[in-house]
């Protein structure tokens, strides 16, 4: 598989070489955004956490030429009383229907 990857890590990377940011204080979700290659859409994923007020830690991009799929990881530190479903949500209603969200 053949694969490049971009983006601002802290930590030691775990088995995908992107370790999440944690401390005992710290309550971090990564929010995983995929696409076919060429459809991902950066920008929309970035002025969603902004216009929430969301912080971002360690980010990270990926993309996979074997199996034409780009990804997009981040961080985010300490989302205030948001839940996941919450967070899927809001990133969903603005990115293309093609594009697939996870909050881990």
């Amino acid at each position: 598989m053949l694969a490049t990857t971009i983006g601002r890590q802290r930590g030691v990377p775990d088995d995908a070489g992107m370790a999440p940011l944690e401390d005992a204080a710290m309550k971090v979700h990564r929010l995983v955004v995929r696409a076919c290659t060429g459809e991902l859409r950066a920008v929309p994923v970035w002025r969603s956490l902004l216009q929430a007020g969301l912080k971002a830690g360690a980010w990270k991009i990926q993309v996979d030429t074997h199996h034409h799929i780009e990804s997009l990881s981040i961080d985010i530190i300490n989302p205030d009383g948001a839940s996941v479903s919450e967070l899927q949500s809001m990133l969903r209603s603005s990115l293309p229907p093609a594009t697939s969200v996870d909050v881990l």
